[in-house]
């Protein structure tokens, strides 16, 4: 995974994706700007500020679009539900790594955070598909894996293909976890 995303961070792609993280940067400065001025309580939490400019970036660059959170100032239910999906994977990731403590732990794992687990891997599947459909102008993560694929292996299609290696990574955790 690490060979197929290296291409979305080598330095001209970085360069590339320079005037993206910069609006999404302005508008987290301008956000909190608004929240501490003084017509205002001027109490803002940061955290969530990192977070939804975090998402917005990510969205935009592995997505093709921004999940708007900057913009609302505000979690979207979709960006909820994958913070959820996160802290599933992570009780998901230790049922793996650990076969006899994962046995009794998935015991104890909630059916919503599982729940959750496979929303988010779905959301994430079909987002990628659909970039995959568009006609993104701008350079995002996966304008790089298959400009790459194409120069090096020609178009591979199934489970070797980058496309597949990405959907898997964005949109973990797999099922086979919850089996």
């Amino acid at each position: 995974m690490r060979r197929l995303l290296s291409h979305a961070f080598s330095e001209k792609a970085l360069r590339e994706q320079e005037s993206l993280i910069r609006k999404y940067v302005e508008k987290l400065i301008q956000g909190l700007k608004n929240r501490i001025a003084p017509s205002s309580k001027g109490e803002v939490n940061v955290v969530d500020w990192y977070n939804w400019a975090a998402f917005d970036v990510i969205g935009d660059l592995a997505f093709g679009y921004s999940f708007d959170c900057l913009t609302d100032a505000r979690y979207t239910p979709r960006v909820a539900r994958s913070m959820q999906g996160f802290k599933a994977l992570a009780q998901i990731q230790v049922t793996a790594r650990f076969p006899l403590f994962g046995k009794v732990l998935k015991l104890f794992v909630p059916k919503r955070v599982v729940k959750d687990a496979i929303e988010h891997r779905t959301f994430a599947i079909e987002r990628v598909e659909q970039r995959m459909r568009s006609e993104v102008q701008k350079p995002d993560f996966l304008s790089y894996i298959l400009a790459h694929n194409k120069e090096k292996e020609g178009n591979v299609k199934g489970r070797n293909s980058p496309q597949y290696k990405y959907l898997h990574y964005c949109g973990q955790p797999d099922e086979c976890y919850f089996s």
